[in-house]
C-alpha cells in the first residue's frame, strides 16, 4: 500500500548514496485488477560524474605569523560498482614563525590520507535488518599519515580507523562510531634545548613517542533546512575512550612493564600507549533575524582525563585556545591553562578541561561583502594531579581566569566560499596580575595587542 513516509524514506536513501545529481519518484496509475486499485511507482535517477579532483590553495596571517598551503584530493564514487566513496586526499603547508625572522618558513606540514566509504554495513556478528532499514548505516575505513617539522621537533603521525556512520531518515540525528582508531606518533627529533626550557613534566610528556588506540563515538543534531532562511540549532556530543582494550591484553598474559625515568608502563609495538577517557560537547543556536541580519550563539564544553599508562593527555587529544576558529583576540595554542603565562615562546599550551562561550552579529552590507560583531570568552585548564605550575589547575576560582575578547570582521561571500577577516581585541586577559587583567585600554590590550585573522568560512 502507498505510504507517503515510505516514499520519503526512498528519496533520502537515494540521495544518500552520493551517485545522483536528480531523484525523482512518480506514481502512475494502473488499471484495477480483481477491483484492487493499483500504481506503477517509476524511480527517475540523474547520475553524477563518477570521478572528479579537486584543489584547494590558501594563504593565513595570524597576527603576524603567515603561511601558506594546498590540498589535493581524488575521488570516485562508486569504485566496485556498490556505491562506495574512495578519496584521496594529499596536503601540504609552510608557515613563516615571528621567533624565527632569518627563516622564510619556519614550520612544514605534508600529509596523505586514503578514505573508503561503503553503504554495506559489515558486521559478521549481527544481522540487524531492522537498523539497516531505518538508518541506512554505512562502513568507513582509512589510512593516513602526516609529518610537523619545526626548530623544535619533528613528528610523524601514521593513523589507521575502522568505524560505522549512520543517521535517521529525516536527517536531524548523525551519528559516528570509530571502533577501532589507531595513531602511532614518532618524534624523531627533539631539540634539548626546547625539551629542558619547559620544565614541567606534564608538559614534556606530550613531545615522547606513543600511541593511541581509542574508540570514538559522536553524535550531531541539527535542524537546519537548506537553502531555507529561519533559525536553527546545532548540536554535537562526542566520547572517547583509549588504552583499556590494550591494558586488558597485557595483564591478561602478564606482560612486565617497561621501566624509565623514575616512571613504570607498559608498550605496545615498542612504544609507550596511552589511556584516557574523554568527552566533550558543542551547542549552537543560529538566530535568523531577517534576511540581513543574524546573531549565533555557541557553547561548547570539553574534559579529557588521563590515568593509569599515561599521565598527561598527548597533545593531539588535548584542548587548546586561540585562533581564527576560537578566542580571536589570542593566537592559537596562546591562551592557558588558566592564569599561567608561559616563559618560552613556543605556542604549546593545552589542557584537560575547555570551557568557551561565543556570540557572533552578522549582517549584509553591500555587494558580496558581510560584516560582523564578535565577543568570544573562555580558557583551558588542568585537572591532572601531575600539573604543578601556578594558576593552571581548575578551580573553584576559575571565573576569574575567563578570558575576554571582543572585535570585528569583515567577510567576501562569493557563494562556493566565504574569505574571512576578523580582528581580535583583548579585553580580558588572564595572564596579567590580578588586578590589572582588564586591558582594552592599556599596553597589554585592545589594539596594541590586536590580532589579525584570515581564514575560510564561519568560525561557527
Amino acid at each position: 500500500y502507498y505510504d507517503v513516509q515510505k516514499v520519503a524514506n526512498s528519496y533520502a536513501r537515494l540521495q544518500a548514496l552520493n551517485l545522483f545529481k536528480f531523484v525523482n519518484i512518480v506514481f502512475k496509475e494502473r488499471s484495477p485488477v480483481d477491483s484492487l486499485p493499483l500504481l506503477d511507482c517509476e524511480i527517475q535517477l540523474t547520475p553524477m560524474k563518477r570521478q572528479s579532483y579537486n584543489v584547494f590553495l590558501e594563504g593565513t596571517n595570524n597576527s603576524g605569523n603567515i603561511g601558506v598551503g594546498g590540498n589535493f584530493s581524488y575521488n570516485h564514487k562508486n569504485l566496485f560498482h556498490g556505491g562506495e566513496n574512495l578519496t584521496l586526499s594529499v596536503w601540504g603547508a609552510l608557515k613563516k614563525e615571528k621567533l624565527k625572522e632569518n627563516e622564510i618558513f619556519s614550520t612544514t606540514e605534508m600529509g596523505a590520507e586514503l578514505k573508503l566509504v561503503t553503504p554495506q554495513f559489515w558486521t559478521p556478528i549481527f544481522r540487524l535488518a531492522e537498523f539497516r532499514r531505518d538508518f541506512a548505516p554505512k562502513t568507513s575505513i582509512s589510512l593516513s599519515y602526516s609529518q610537523e617539522h619545526t626548530q623544535f621537533y619533528r613528528r610523524r603521525i601514521a593513523s589507521a580507523k575502522f568505524g560505522y556512520l549512520w543517521r535517521r531518515a529525516d536527517n536531524k540525528w548523525r551519528y559516528n562510531f570509530d571502533l577501532v582508531d589507531l595513531n602511532y606518533v614518532m618524534m624523531p627529533f627533539v631539540n634539548e634545548e626546547f625539551i629542558n626550557g619547559l620544565k614541567n613534566e606534564y608538559v614534556k610528556s606530550a613531545y615522547t613517542d606513543h600511541m593511541i588506540l581509542s574508540a570514538d563515538f559522536s553524535a550531531i543534531y541539527t535542524d537546519q533546512v537548506l537553502n531555507a532562511g529561519g533559525s536553527f540549532n546545532y548540536f554535537r556530543g562526542n566520547l572517547e575512550t583509549s588504552g583499556n582494550f590494550l591494558l586488558g591484553v597485557d595483564k591478561l598474559f602478564g606482560k612486565k612493564r617497561s621501566e624509565s625515568g623514575g616512571e613504570s608502563y607498559y608498550k605496545a609495538f615498542g612504544v609507550r600507549y596511552a589511556q584516557f577517557v574523554k568527552a566533550d560537547g558543542e551547542y549552537r543556536f543560529n538566530h535568523y533575524i531577517n534576511r540581513i541580519n543574524t546573531v549565533v550563539y555557541r557553547l561548547f564544553l570539553g574534559c579529557g582525563y588521563p590515568y593509569g599508562n599515561m599521565k598527561a593527555l598527548p597533545f593531539e587529544e588535548a584542548y587548546y585556545c586561540g585562533g581564527a576558529n576560537d578566542i580571536r583576540a589570542w593566537q592559537a595554542r596562546t591562551l592557558g591553562p588558566g592564569s599561567y603565562a608561559p616563559l618560552d615562546k613556543y605556542p604549546n599550551n593545552v589542557g584537560d578541561f575547555k570551557l568557551e562561550a561565543n556570540v557572533e552579529y552578522r549582517f549584509k552590507l553591500f555587494w558580496l561583502l558581510e560584516g560582523a560583531l564578535f565577543i568570544d570568552a573562555g580558557n583551558i585548564w588542568n585537572i591532572n594531579r601531575y600539573e604543578n605550575r601556578q594558576g593552571t589547575k581548575l578551580s573553584s576560582g576559575f571565573y576569574k581566569q575567563i578570558a575576554v575578547g571582543t572585535g570585528a570582521g569583515l567577510r567576501l561571500d562569493v557563494n562556493f566560499f566565504l574569505l574571512r577577516f576578523d580582528l581580535g581585541l583583548k579585553l580580558h586577559d588572564p595572564m596579567q596580575a590580578e588586578g590589572q587583567r582588564f586591558v582594552l585600554l592599556n599596553r597589554n590590550g585592545g589594539f596594541n595587542k590586536s590580532v589579525f585573522n584570515i581564514a575560510i568560512g564561519y568560525p561557527f
